[in-house]
C-alpha cells in the first residue's frame, strides 16, 4: 500500500508538540542548515538539552507548500528563510534565531532562548 509523501509528511508534522520544543526549519539545499546538521544537529540528540527542549526537523521547501500547515498558529511572524529556529513552549513561539553560522553562537542563542521559557532556565 502506498502512502503519498503529502500524507506521510502531514502526520508526522501534526505530532502533538512538547511542552517545550526547538521547531528546526530546514531545506537540503540550504549551505547553513549542512553545516549546523554537521556541527549540532549530528549530536543534539545525545544532550541533556534534547531530553528537556527536543528539536523538531521541518522541511520546509514542503511545509510552505502544504495547505494547512503544521505549527503555524504557533509562530507570531511567518517563516521566510533557512534555518530558523522557533522555542516552542505549550503551543506557542516564545523566541526564534534566523540562521546559522557556527556552533558556539548557536549554543550562546539557544541558552538566550531556553532563559525565555516559563520555565526559565531548565
Amino acid at each position: 500500500m502506498k502512502i503519498s509523501i503529502s500524507i506521510l509528511l502531514t502526520l508526522l508534522l501534526s505530532q502533538t508538540i512538547a511542552a517545550a520544543e526547538l521547531l528546526y526549519f530546514y531545506d537540503s539545499f540550504c549551505g547553513a542548515c549542512q553545516k549546523f546538521d554537521e556541527e549540532v544537529g549530528s549530536y543534539y540528540n545525545n544532550t541533556a538539552e534534547s531530553k528537556v527542549i527536543p528539536i523538531r526537523k521541518v522541511e520546509f521547501s514542503t511545509w510552505r507548500h502544504l495547505a494547512e500547515k503544521p505549527y503555524a498558529e504557533m509562530l507570531t511572524k511567518t517563516i521566510i528563510g533557512t534555518p530558523t529556529f522557533v522555542m516552542i513552549e505549550d503551543g506557542q513561539e516564545i523566541d526564534r534565531l534566523v540562521g546559522y553560522s557556527n556552533n558556539e553562537l548557536f549554543w550562546l542563542s539557544y541558552t538566550a532562548m531556553q532563559n525565555k521559557l516559563r520555565g526559565g532556565s531548565r
